[in-house]
């Protein structure tokens, strides 16, 4: 790439469109000169990650930068197997052949332990003059396996373990690991396994130390931590625990010590693990100091470094607000709009455009699930899910905004509620609005505009009567009692997508759905012809058809004689596995394009298109719908004329489909 003649500003925007590790790429294959002009015009990143990762096929060390509290992998260095005897390594700045793994770079080196220890520190400190980063503070992360030997004693500041059979916590390499570096300033521990940690154990004297699962070896941690600064959550706390911690901290024990956090885990929120102040009022366990209760209110000034465990975007400026979001999911984004009104406030400001917010509902047996979801382009995310329960005793409805008992499935938050017997109906549909309408104001889209999806079954009675604008049906029976009904309740559907139909749709069909403005059918088969005869909406789209000539011959008597005036547009695509008698048709418009006097389309006349037209196609079933190139070109179809108004209308028919046009 040649950058040099560009101006600084050019440069460093330039830089931005780039990822951290095309940077690193780029800053490695170029000449000197190169180099120094993107060091002088990059980011300043705060952080260089060190992770150690264990795949299905090696075990590989990531570096991965932070900027403005967002992270971004850059290298992936492989492990090869070393040789014993073996004298030729392969220095990691010598390659000439690189991988790109999700948009990360990748190669790999073959060092013995000894030496592989030197390479790492080299890569770090590269990286860490590229992004004008201190390469003295390293943080590291270890995922999967460990290995301590490969970090030099008192190099690291900061460590993440994560749940790893092979490290338990009071194994001794890992306490070396914590021996080995005095100058860790912070240790997380996500999920580690634990086994019995001894009371010396170098992992209590770290200033901070944030515990995510803490069940075993709390005692330990309350009785011998020596550091300043500790944060315990799901913790097994018991009464003689927190006696025998605070009895330690009064006969000067941990003198370090400025604040200790530590949250139950819900398992033991009650019977014989509850927390008393019984104890703590009597005051016996504890002599040479005094329990006061304070009159006045008062905040505590927590300044620790395990602050670290919580993103507070109100402290980032807007572009790097919208990065954050866009790297969040869903669930996540639903859950910290609840946080505060600022919070809503803010993610509202920087939040990426979404296309629809809908309502799924499922009904498993004695219970439904109202599913919250957004629509990007043609992507489904899900967002909040509403489990009601129905319950025999309970004479009130539980609203979902005081619930707090949130549940994460697969990528999706999940609210327990429970109804009134009888299912309370009312009540139900409120709670459904009233959770789409809040995820559609977090997410700038009119509430106005609900769209349901139905997967299995109809259910009319979850929605107010006129609320629904779209429906959208996977597995429906279009004729049956609740769909009718649904039909019937929601005049203001604008659109309806059936994704299949249970039922070849019998000649004596009400087709109560054919008012409906636009439909698409993705599996009609039989019931496209029936569709094509009493459709009164405006747009249609039929997919995987059984078409056949006869009916698309009344369609088109039909609009002549104005029995179908609102139609504008109709697609339909013949089934691979269906052959369709078109040519029954083409006859016919031939045969009327000679003005023959048998013809019933007496009310038409035909005129074979000679100039390129394109036609204007405007629906809502583009967003729903790809196109191919040329489907909307007319020239090559049949222009049909009304004679009692003079209107218009293109035909375009193969074996493959039906296409029938108005123009405006």
């Amino acid at each position: 790439m040649e950058i040099l003649s560009f101006p600084d500003l050019i440069l460093r925007r330039l830089l931005l469109t780039l990822s951290p590790s095309e940077v690193f790429l780029l800053s490695l294959t170029s000449s000197e000169d190169v180099k120094c002009l993107v060091k002088k015009n990059l980011y300043k990143a705060e952080e260089v990650w060190m992770e150690f990762m264990d795949t299905r096929c090696d075990r590989r060390v990531t570096f991965t930068i932070r900027v403005k509290g967002v992270s971004y992998r850059i290298l992936y260095l492989g492990e090869m197997e070393f040789q014993e005897g073996e004298h030729k390594m392969v220095k990691w700045g010598t390659h000439t052949r690189y991988e790109f793994t999700d948009d990360t770079v990748l190669f790999y080196s073959s060092f013995p332990v000894t030496q592989k220890c030197i390479q790492l520190q080299e890569i770090h400190s590269y990286i860490c003059n590229l992004f004008k980063c201190n390469p003295s503070q390293l943080p590291i992360r270890f995922d999967h396996w460990f290995n301590f030997r490969l970090l030099s004693p008192g190099s690291v500041i900061k460590s993440v373990l994560l749940n790893n059979p092979r490290s338990r916590i009071g194994y001794d390499d890992v306490n070396l690991f914590y021996k080995n570096q005095p100058k860790q300033s912070i240790a997380v521990l996500e999920r580690a396994f634990w086994s019995t940690m001894k009371n010396d154990h170098a992992l209590l004297k770290v200033p901070n130390v944030i515990i995510r699962h803490s069940l075993h070896n709390v005692r330990t941690f309350f009785l011998n931590f020596q550091g300043e600064h500790g944060l315990f959550q799901k913790a097994k706390i018991t009464e003689i625990v927190i006696l025998e911690f605070l009895k330690k901290w009064i006969n000067k024990d941990m003198e370090n010590l400025k604040t200790f956090i530590a949250y139950q885990h819900e398992l033991y929120h009650d019977g014989e693990y509850s927390l008393s102040r019984e104890s703590l009022k009597k005051g016996r366990s504890f002599e040479g100091a005094e329990l006061e209760k304070w009159n006045q209110e008062r905040f505590y000034s927590y300044n620790s470094e395990s602050k670290m465990h919580r993103i507070l975007l109100q402290s980032f400026h807007d572009v790097v607000n919208q990065e954050i979001l866009r790297n969040m999911k869903p669930s996540e984004i639903f859950l910290t709009s609840m946080t505060s009104k600022k919070t809503k406030k803010l993610i509202k400001r920087n939040i990426y455009k979404v296309d629809e917010v809908g309502v799924k509902i499922s009904r498993p047996i004695y219970e439904i699930r109202a599913v919250v979801y957004i629509k990007i382009g043609r992507k489904i995310c899900y967002v909040v899910g509403l489990d009601f329960t129905e319950h025999q005793l309970l004479n009130q409805f539980v609203d979902w905004r005081v619930n707090n008992s949130y549940q994460f499935l697969e990528n999706i938050v999940v609210i327990p509620s429970i109804t009134a017997n009888d299912w309370n109906w009312p009540a139900t549909r409120r709670q459904i609005h009233s959770i789409h309408s809040y995820v559609c104001d977090v997410f700038n889209i009119d509430a106005s505009n609900l769209s349901v999806m139905f997967p299995s079954g109809t259910h009319p009675e979850c929605f107010d009567i006129g609320t629904v604008k779209k429906c959208t049906m996977t597995d429906a029976y279009l004729e049956n009692a609740s769909t009718i009904e649904l039909f019937d309740q929601q005049k203001n559907m604008n659109l309806l997508v059936v994704e299949s139909s249970r039922e070849i749709l019998d000649t004596g069909s009400k087709d109560y759905y054919r008012h409906i403005p636009t439909v698409i059918q993705r599996n009609a088969k039989s019931g496209a012809n029936l569709l094509l005869t009493r459709f009164q909406g405006q747009h249609g789209l039929l997919e995987n058809c059984f078409l056949n000539g006869f009916y698309v011959n009344v369609l088109m008597k039909m609009w002549s004689e104005n029995k179908i005036d609102n139609l504008v547009s109709m697609i339909a695509y013949q089934s691979v596995n269906r052959p369709f008698d078109y040519e029954k048709v083409v006859q016919v418009l031939e045969d009327r394009m000679g003005n023959s006097e048998g013809n019933f389309l007496k009310a038409l006349r035909v005129e074979k298109l000679s100039e390129k037209r394109i036609y204007p196609y405007e629906s809502i079933i583009t967003q729903e719908h790809q196109f191919e190139a040329g489907t909307f070109d007319c020239d090559a179809g049949y222009d049909v004329v009304r004679n009692s108004d003079g209107k218009h209308a293109t035909i375009k028919i193969s074996k493959d489909y039906f296409m029938f046009f108005v123009w405006p």
